[in-house]
């Protein structure tokens, strides 16, 4: 088998400078993929790709997260593998990543309904972790971040409303943005909470980040990356593990020595109350979308635990929360984020958990190692902005530490730019190898 670049953007290169042939580059690709998938249990469905010898990124396998209407296909989102629908249109991002020339693999395994944060899900056969079967995998968009952590991929779209790109890029020591509400278009892309679903990305690298965002997002909304980056921090060390922390410090200071420091935040403001906002929001609108299954009583557990928790509520505390939205958003910036570009916070306060100790039907299920898999990620979505994980290195168990960098709205290429300067400084400019060489 040919050997396959560690990234996108090597791949491209190699293909546009004839080192690699297209026929290399796609049997290569396939074969990797086939040869992967029953070792990590991520494909609910492997697709007979169309490859492609023109676009930006022609020659270029891809994944997606099962959430995505394909032409003539229904997604499973979790429950199943999905079902021929004859006559149904792509989503957007779907159909905009097929006229850049880049070629769909299959779909991955999901949370069911997109309503978790780990890859529990009693309706497909389990999926792994692929730095440790052991550990947590993370959701709701855990096939994503194995298929791209094993070499499966290159990149793969997923969704995030509270969590679900950011959760399974940092379990997997991947890099995993969210994207501006809004910003790629959520036709066709199955719903758990509209006014807070965002489409994302995982991939290896921020130039990987950068090719497949510049496909799928309406660029005419992107801002430019500043010429020069400022950046805050928020560092809460009475929460984090020391290990945790010790990285983070560390991180931070590395990156105070080379952009502008705004300072350190003592308390996020108005985190609190956009993350009590945001399960307002979150279960009213779940109870909306699954109001048959709950009435019928055919809703799975974490549905049925949101949904009667927002049919509960009245009506008027939703309205407050969406009316709420926009101050509460313009009041962060100002507060948190006005004098700088990029604001960096953990990722996660405790070392990574087992999938033993986060999935609610073990015996060892241990309910603070589940929040702290997306403690610092809900806020994010009720304000709508951007937000991208990235790994920095590693605790004592071997296993990956990541960091969070949030910027404002429509200011990605901001994140991206960060996101370079780390990898080159942590890998050089050869290229990103695999977690385990971090």
């Amino acid at each position: 088998m040919d050997k396959l670049p560690n990234t996108l953007t090597q791949l491209r290169d190699k293909l546009v400078s004839g080192k690699m042939s297209l026929d290399q580059a796609s049997n290569a690709q396939e074969q990797r993929f086939s040869n992967l998938a029953s070792r990590i249990g991520c494909v609910t469905l492997t697709m007979t790709p169309h490859w492609s010898s023109t676009g930006p990124l022609a020659g270029v396998g891809l994944a997606h997260k099962d959430v995505f209407a394909l032409k003539d296909h229904q997604p499973g989102e979790g429950h199943d593998k999905g079902r021929t629908a004859p006559g149904l249109a792509a989503s957007p991002c779907i159909a905009r990543l097929e006229s850049s020339g880049a070629a769909n693999l299959g779909t991955l395994f999901m949370t069911e309904y997109a309503c978790g944060a780990t890859a529990e899900n009693v309706q497909l056969p389990p999926c792994f972790n692929p730095l440790d079967r052991e550990l947590a995998l993370g959701g709701s968009s855990g096939g994503s971040g194995a298929a791209v952590a094993s070499g499966m991929v290159y990149a793969s779209l997923c969704t995030d409303t509270a969590g679900s790109v950011r959760i399974p890029a940092y379990t997997c020591g991947m890099m995993g943005l969210k994207t501006t509400h809004g910003l790629v278009p959520l036709e066709g892309v199955g719903a758990l909470a509209p006014s807070l679903d965002s489409v994302g990305v995982i991939t290896r690298s921020a130039r990987d980040t950068e090719s497949v965002l510049n496909v799928v997002a309406d660029k005419h909304l992107l801002r430019p990356a500043p010429e020069h980056l400022r950046i805050k921090s928020w560092f809460p060390e009475n929460e984090l593990h020391p290990v945790i922390g010790k990285t983070l410090k560390r991180f931070i200071s590395e990156q105070g020595a080379k952009f502008p420091m705004a300072g350190v935040l003592d308390a996020l403001p108005h985190e609190k109350d956009a993350s009590r906002l945001l399960t307002t929001v979150l279960a009213w609108e779940v109870a909306q979308i699954h109001r048959t299954s709950l009435q019928q009583g055919t809703a799975n557990r974490q549905v049925t635990d949101l949904g009667l928790l927002g049919a509960s509520m009245p009506v008027a505390w939703y309205e407050s929360a969406i009316r709420l939205r926009p101050r509460l958003l313009e009041q962060f910036v100002q507060d948190a984020m006005l004098d700088c570009d990029v604001l960096l916070m953990p990722a996660h306060g405790q070392p990574l958990p087992l999938a033993r100790q986060v999935y609610q039907q073990s015996p060892e299920f241990d309910a603070k190692s589940l929040l702290s898999l997306h403690r610092y990620m809900g806020f994010v979505n009720y304000l709508g902005l951007p937000a991208l994980v990235m790994p920095i290195g590693k605790d004592d168990r071997g296993y990956p530490v990541s960091v969070q960098a949030v910027a404002r709205p429509y200011q990605e290429l901001a994140l991206l730019k960060l996101a370079l300067s780390v990898e080159l400084a942590l890998f050089g400019p050869d290229g990103i190898p695999s977690i385990t060489n971090l």
